[in-house]
């Protein structure tokens, strides 16, 4: 069996809304020209052709966030696409929907994460790297974290980093799509990296955050890394109660406690260190279809032929092709 465990999909009716808030911000968004992100006949003809049984499916981006500064705006955009992308498994249980908050009105997000597990039957939730440029180790944000812990299902955790963040002092946006291409892979490094350091995985051991791109920089970095923070001790501050705790493992021992997917555009390198660091029990089949504009033929073909290339056991292919994600979502 193989399933694809990072992909993106929405309703019409939420393309729409989302391209307007879009619109308003400046920002041109071409979901149209991407059949596979709404023809839902076309995109089962692909994943037929390739050979692929399940997808995963997640809102797609820009962070609704970004898309919609209002809080409340950005609210009714998650239940909007919350709802279609309930519909859409409903009728087509290929699909394995993943539900959206905006993290913006905290009391909102968790409302709706209870409304997707419980009500609607989502298997876990999207967020994204930061929010707005608040770190998600913000106090405040600590409840989702929590209530996902308790629910035991994980979160998605998608890179967030746009123009607008310049790479020099002296400019006003990123230039050469540097923001995206490198800008990424460090925005989930920070992520990641403060999350742990905030000792998250302390206060909730059962957490599961499912890191986009092999684990971004970390399997990389592993090294530096360990030299860089040693074993300890580090600090790190109770979010639900304030007081200050030492973490009780070295640092790299929770940087392995995320999972992640082979989102690489196909990098024998990124998942082959990524399935050096993390171990083939954290690690999912992903591809994010249909963002290669071939409906994601392009993007399933390279990185089905990453795993089927790599040295590994035949256990350790079928772990990564869907052993993983089905133990998480407890699809069996």
């Amino acid at each position: 069996m193989i399933i694809d465990a990072f992909t993106h999909l929405a309703s019409p009716a939420f393309l729409e809304k989302f391209g307007g808030a879009l619109g308003d911000i400046g920002i041109h968004a071409p979901y149209a020209t991407i059949k596979g992100l709404y023809d839902l006949d076309a995109r089962l003809r692909v994943m037929d052709e390739l050979g692929v049984d399940r997808q995963v499916v997640t809102v797609p981006g820009p962070p609704l966030e970004a898309a919609a500064p209002d809080p409340a705006r950005a609210t009714a955009l998650a239940r909007l696409f919350n709802d279609g992308i309930a519909e859409i498994a409903a009728k087509y249980p290929r699909f394995i929907p993943v539900g959206a908050v905006a993290l913006t009105d905290i009391d909102a997000a968790l409302r709706e994460t209870e409304r997707c597990i419980d009500e609607l039957g989502l298997k876990g939730m999207l967020v994204y790297s930061n929010v707005r440029r608040r770190a998600l180790d913000s106090p405040e944000y600590f409840p989702f974290f929590a209530l996902m812990e308790r629910y035991g299902l994980p979160i998605w955790l998608h890179p967030a980093r746009g123009n607008d963040y310049a790479d020099y002092v002296d400019e006003q946006e990123s230039k050469y799509s540097i923001a995206a291409i490198f800008g990424w892979s460090y925005d989930t490094t920070l992520a990641m990296t403060r999350l742990v350091m905030s000792g998250y995985f302390e206060q909730l051991p059962k957490l599961k955050i499912i890191v986009h791109h092999a684990g971004a920089m970390v399997p990389l970095l592993a090294p530096r890394i360990a030299r860089s923070y040693g074993p300890g001790p580090h600090i790190y501050r109770v979010a639900a109660t304030g007081e200050m705790r030492t973490l009780a493992r070295p640092p790299l021992d929770y940087y392995r406690m995320f999972y992640t997917d082979t989102v690489s555009h196909g990098s024998l390198a990124a998942v082959g260190a990524a399935y050096g660091f993390f171990g083939a029990k954290q690690i999912m089949f992903g591809t994010d279809a249909p963002f290669d504009f071939e409906e994601g033929r392009a993007f399933t073909r390279d990185h089905r032929a990453v795993i089927d290339t790599m040295l590994m056991c035949p256990e350790d292919r079928a772990l990564i092709y869907s052993g993983n994600i089905r133990r998480l979502l407890n699809l069996d």
